[in-house]
């Protein structure tokens, strides 16, 4: 029964009180859990329709069907309720949700008897009212619910169940607070005090009592603990040796971490993995020292027994408090030093042999759940670091290595029962990250290569014998040859052997630094020779597996000496893709992905690639896994050269394996992330036949249905994918097809309904389609009859914040903070307005106003360095493109002034944070203000005429330091292309052993900041088009590259280039002022490419200034008297080289010269002069 009568909590003339009856809603409920559709979906609009009836007191009326025992309903009756309240919750209790809110007088009532509610109601049900519970503290704890921490500290008190209930509803509450900070924690203060003295009370409870519902009680007071401690320790726990509760607390959870977990409480032994044993051909499954051994039981049944759930929240709690609070690394004042060695003082020591006594349990045949290995083995990783429980541990090295660690690498036979009968679910959990997270194997595979790298005396020599010892041993068990072996074989000699070939697999790499490439090739390749290289032929499948997997690892690290054992291993590898085992074929697939990188593989490689392809497909059939589909990414990118004559036929097969995993990806995460993988193969086939035009048509014609789905809200996880593709068949295709050129509408209603932060990406492919097919666009409407210009427009538009005329737009405000963008994700947006004036010269003067208008109001706005000069580019461009036009509305706003004013101060402040496009278009900027009369600019021009021709000048110095740059590096890049012949592509010294990083994906005109690019260099390029052809020029790039075709790293690449030495001074400085400073502009200008690159900027300069000083004699004392001696300096030097290339270019092409600065005329009066400066 609800507590109190409901009237007296109400007003009496309420209907709330009068309301009992609750029949309508249980009807409601009982008949939405019919079976048939029809019954179920008229239950939910009458639940809907109750929802609405504000005479009816909905919420009170659907809590009491679930927490009112006086109400005789069915059990699964009274779950869908609790159910339907949960959502009811969450979409309306709290004041800022969308839909109306509920009425605080039900809520009111709700509140008051939801702990007794969830104290006594059935697991099923608690389940339910927990996250009610969760919803409710979130919205109304503390200022709403200020009885709550009373409530909940009566009931720690007051019996079992209530006991049970409290601590439920306490983790719920506590949970809000986990990663608050500041004023938002302080009401967690107030709990602490409150409750935790009760919940220390309630632990020593239940400390010596093994009753099932007393371990619940401790999962459920560690997880208040965690929840409390999780990213901040509370202030009342903070100095533990002036309060005792931080000692008390540690005590209570060591002491539930050592407890043995009694017989009577262990799942009873059953049908686990144990049963295995015949799969191995019926040899015994022991193999001495653990390994292999499952001790009966199943470990999902262990991991859901009471006790050891306990333990997993107590390993939990003892990893964070050594990691985060007793690390003195970590420690930011005095007060978390002194925390940090009254932890190590007083605790780590017995926290570490607590957890070795739980890793001990499999080795002696007792069972432990996985999750608990999991965290203990991840505890002594993170002791090794600390001299002190380093010491602790020394003696038990021995035991640690080969009792705790070793046994976990080996195979198992519940691994085995997997492989047999579910091949597919053991590749899937194989190469699942998550499920490496949460395994014991991959945490003691880590514990041994931290022991290895961090203790090597201690720690390499005895294992490696050990390792040596345990080969010999399997050796010596293998009494016949290859067609007995399944038979004569002990099975525990090879769960042994598979172990030690994991083992040291995982530390090649480690091994190799040790003793250096030379005498690591010397030991290990012996050693490969006679205990790997049989097993790639095995009768066992898990050992041909293991034995692909030992060469995947060694074809990073190890550089092969003997050519006949390489040549017979490759071979052996490529087979093992036909084995009629799946797991094998998979880790076959993984080897050739690093087979492939080794140069002495190529020739061995190449006559079977048409072979490897198919193997692949087939594979891919099998089993759609990312890294099979990564494994024929990496053929295709090795032997791109090779690729022609299957370009056709592996899209083809590619696409119809997306549209396949496609379709599963709802239901099935691996095959959404295999489908992403297939996308990105698609963008490395079409890089492949790049230089095949011709293939683009038919390519185009597999492809475009394809793009034209994935612009869809449900295909957003590939659109970036999406838009790779695309960029490769707008940059290659022979021409721009219409129905390629059709694709833009799309495009834009995609940005402006849901891909609003992909406007970087989106640069890409709209700037190749606006500058190779201008006419086409230009001519282009929409549907509706919108032209394409005018569409474009919406892109910046949005994000700028403004109407379609390029006003602000008071009802967007700050667009930019309303999309939640950073402005580094806006960039693109911001370059097309470039792309519009550079490839459309002349042609679109009724949207420059517009186009001023935005960059006017963006330049205003902008709150990065980047975007202010983005904006500032494209005022240049636009002045570049019509002076008076863009003067005129510049006059029209009253901002003709303030903007060159602003521009000229942007340039003399940034100047060295410049790049040589923003140069370019900035000289040409101010070339074209001084192209006509000087008289005849509005006086906001004239006055800034001289700050104006300064600004020139610190651009040419500019651009001098930025070619100068270009040529060093292209030096050191010479320089190391002479000395860095014969490298394998993925060099042993690039790599750690352990870092498993995939090949760069395909994109077209991406910088390295993944902003993309205009792809206005294909006018020069791909298309055949030079400075006068169709397209004039694209937009800037942002990052440089401008619009030049590459294929850039992954992220994780930058570390390779690191490891490798790859990279210059100037390039890292760069890569590390690109990730640490939002505002920090590329220089990779040396990549951009566009119809601009035929004009010399300083030249069309030097001759409009002439011209205006010729017009305006006046104009050269100003100058004179306002320019420093260093900036006359400077400008003499400029008109010296420009004289100086104009005679040199007259002299070796007839004038030459004179026709490419006639190639910008236009762009800037009739008749520009080009005669020389003096």
């Amino acid at each position: 029964m609800l507590q109190g009568a409901q009237a007296r909590r109400l007003p009496s003339n309420c209907a709330l009180a009068m309301a009992d009856d609750v029949s309508p809603i249980v009807l409601a409920l009982h008949h939405s859990l019919l079976p048939e559709q029809a019954a179920r979906l008229s239950a939910e609009r009458a639940l809907a329709d109750l929802e609405r009836n504000a005479q009816m007191p909905y919420l009170v009326l659907l809590f009491r069907v679930v927490v009112d025992t006086s109400i005789d309903v069915d059990g699964a009756v009274r779950q869908a309720g609790a159910i339907a309240l949960k959502n009811l919750v969450a979409r309306r209790w709290d004041a800022s949700a969308r839909d109306t809110p509920l009425p605080e007088p039900e809520k009111a009532v709700v509140r008051a008897n939801l702990l007794e509610g969830l104290v006594h109601a059935p697991p099923a049900v608690r389940v339910q009212l927990g996250l009610i519970f969760k919803s409710v503290g979130y919205s109304d704890f503390p200022h709403a619910w200020p009885g709550l921490i009373d409530a909940l500290t009566s009931n720690l008190q007051a019996g079992e169940q209530r006991t049970l209930g409290a601590l439920y509803a306490l983790r719920m509450l506590v949970k809000k607070y986990e990663y608050k900070a500041g004023v938002e924690r302080e009401p967690l203060g107030a709990v602490v005090r409150a409750t935790f003295p009760q919940l220390l009370v309630v632990f020593a409870a239940t400390s010596d009592t093994d009753h099932p519902h007393a371990h619940d009680m401790q999962r459920l007071l560690c997880k208040v603990f965690w929840s409390t401690i999780q990213s901040t320790l509370p202030d009342e726990l903070a100095r533990p040796w002036e309060t005792p509760e931080l000692s008390q607390w540690m005590s209570f959870i060591v002491q539930l971490l050592e407890r043995p977990v009694p017989p009577a409480a262990q799942p009873p032994a059953g049908a686990g993995a144990g049963a295995a044993a015949g799969a191995a051909g019926g040899t015994s499954v022991g193999v001495g020292a653990g390994a292999g051994v499952d001790p009966g039981v199943d470990p999902d049944s262990i991991s859901e027994v009471p006790a050891w759930k306990a333990k997993k929240w107590a390993a939990h709690i003892l990893l964070r408090m050594l990691q985060r609070y007793g690390n003195t690394r970590y420690a930011r004042d005095d007060g978390q030093r002194a925390l940090a060695k009254f932890l190590l003082a007083n605790y780590a020591a017995r926290c570490l042999q607590a957890t070795v006594g739980i890793l001990l349990l499999k080795s002696s045949g007792q069972p432990c759940a996985p999750r608990v290995e999991t965290l203990c083995f991840n505890f002594v990783g993170e002791a090794i670091s600390h001299t002190s429980l380093y010491r602790t541990i020394h003696p038990q090295l021995e035991t640690l290595l080969v009792r705790i660690i070793f046994p976990q690498l080996c195979f198992s036979a519940r691994e085995l029962a997997l492989w047999d009968d579910d091949p597919a679910e053991y590749v899937r959990k194989e190469l699942d990250a998550i499920e490496e997270f949460y395994s014991p194997k991959v945490a003691a595979a880590n514990l041994l290569v931290d022991l290895v790298r961090k203790k090597p005396q201690d720690c390499l020599q005895p294992f490696l014998a050990f390792c040596a010892q345990t080969l010999a041993e399997a050796a010596a068990a293998v009494p016949g040859g290859p067609a007995s072996a399944q038979r004569q074989r002990d099975f525990a000699a090879l769960c042994r052997k598979d172990g030690v070939l994991l083992a040291l697999g995982e530390l090649s790499g480690i091994l190799r630094k040790k003793v250096g490439d030379e005498e690591y090739a010397r030991q290990i390749e012996p050693m490969v020779k006679a205990h790997v290289a049989p097993e790639l032929t095995s009768a066992i499948g898990f050992m041909r597996a293991r034995a692909c997997w030992v060469y995947a690892k060694l074809y990073r690290t190890l550089k092969f000496t003997d050519g006949a054992h390489f040549a017979h291993t490759s071979a052996a590898l490529v087979s093992c893709l036909r084995d009629r085992e799946l797991p094998v074929r998979v880790q076959a697939a993984l080897g050739l992905q690093n087979l492939i990188t080794k140069e002495q593989a190529a020739p061995l490689l190449r006559p079977r690639v048409p072979e490897l392809i198919e193997l692949l497909f087939g594979l891919m059939q099998d089993i759609g896994h990312e890294e099979v589909v990564s494994a024929l990414d990496a053929l295709i990118g090795r032997f791109s050269d090779a690729m022609a004559p299957y370009a056709l036929r592996v899209v083809s097969t590619l696409v119809d394996a997306f549209g396949k995993m496609f379709a599963e990806g709802d239901d099935d995460e691996d095959a959404m992330l295999a489908a992403m993988s297939v996308m990105r193969t698609i963008s490395t086939m079409l890089d492949a036949v790049s230089g095949r035009p011709d293939f683009y048509p038919p390519l185009q014609a597999l492809l475009l249905p394809l793009v034209s789905r994935l612009i869809e809200p449900d295909a957003s996880e590939f659109f970036e994918d999406t838009l790779s593709v695309l960029g490769y068949l707008t940059y290659y295709s022979p021409a721009v097809s219409a129905e390629l050129l059709g694709i833009l509408p799309k495009l834009v209603a995609a940005f402006a309904d849901w891909a609003v932060e992909f406007s970087n990406q989106l640069l890409v492919p709209i700037d190749n389609l606006v500058t190779r097919a201008t006419d086409a666009f230009l001519a282009a409407v929409d549907a509706e009859g919108r032209p394409f210009v005018g569409l474009l427009l919406t892109i910046p538009q949005l994000v700028l914040g403004v109407t379609a005329d390029g006003q602000p737009d008071p009802t967007q405000g700050d667009a930019r903070a309303r999309l939640l963008l950073p402005e580094s994700e806006c960039h693109g947006a911001v370059r097309l307005l470039q792309s519009l004036l550079h490839s459309c010269h002349g042609r679109i003067d009724n949207y420059l106003p517009t186009i001023v208008r935005m960059c006017l109001h963006g330049v205003r706005t902008a709150d990065s360095l980047s975007m202010r000069t983005l904006l500032l580019d494209g005022l240049a461009s636009a002045i570049f493109y019509s002076a008076p036009l863009a003067l005129a509305t510049l006059e029209a706003h009253g901002a003709t002034a303030s903007v060159l004013a602003g521009w000229t101060a942007h340039v003399a402040e940034h100047a060295a944070r410049l790049r040589m496009h923003e140069c370019k278009v900035m000289t040409l900027g101010f070339a074209a203000l001084l192209s006509g009369p000087p008289a005849q600019l509005p006086a906001g021009a004239q006055a800034n005429l001289v700050a104006c021709v300064r600004a020139a000048a610190t651009l040419a110095t500019r651009r001098r330091a930025l070619e100068d740059e270009a040529r060093r590096r292209e030096a050191g890049e010479a320089d190391e292309s002479d000395s860095d012949g014969g490298r394998d592509l993925l060099d042993d010294d690039d790599f750690d052993d352990d870092d498993d990083d995939g090949d760069g994906d395909g994109a077209v005109t991406r910088r390295t900041d993944g902003a993309g690019a205009g792809a206005a260099g294909a006018a020069g390029g791909a298309s055949g088009k030079g400075a006068g052809g169709e397209g004039d020029g694209g937009a800037d790039g942002g990052g440089g590259s401008g619009s030049r075709l590459q294929i850039p790293a992954r992220p994780h690449d930058v570390g390779k280039a690191l490891r490798a030495g790859a990279l210059t001074g100037d390039e890292l400085s760069r890569l590390v002022s690109e990730f640490g400073d939002d505002d920090e502009l590329e220089d990779e200008d040396d990549e951009y490419s566009s119809a601009l690159d035929a004009v010399d900027e300083l030249d069309v300069f030097m001759s409009a200034l002439e011209r205006a000083c010729t017009c305006e004699p006046r104009l050269r004392e100003m100058i004179d008297e306002g320019l420093s001696g260093d900036e006359r300096a400077e400008l003499a030097a400029v008109a010296d080289a420009v004289a100086a290339r104009r005679r040199s270019a007259a002299a070796h092409a007839n004038g030459a010269a004179a026709a490419v600065a006639a190639a910008a005329a236009p762009m800037l009066s009739p008749q520009l002069p080009a005669h020389e400066t003096r």
